[in-house]
């Protein structure tokens, strides 16, 4: 997701998109480290999506 695409969003969709990826996160770290997902790329942009999603809640 682009960051224009996150400035656009208001706060309450905001906070809804950071539970959501760090539910994401969790899931994605459960599974590398029990050997069934071998996309770990998957969890660098998970947490760059977090990082997004937290900077914009800050600005607003």
């Amino acid at each position: 997701m682009k960051v224009s695409e996150l400035q656009t969003k208001t706060k309450p969709e905001l906070q809804e998109l950071l539970s959501a990826s760090r539910a994401r996160l969790l899931e994605l770290n459960f599974k590398v480290a029990s050997g069934a997902e071998r996309h770990v790329r998957e969890i660098r942009t998970a947490k760059k999506l977090i990082a997004q999603v937290l900077t914009c809640l800050n600005q607003k």
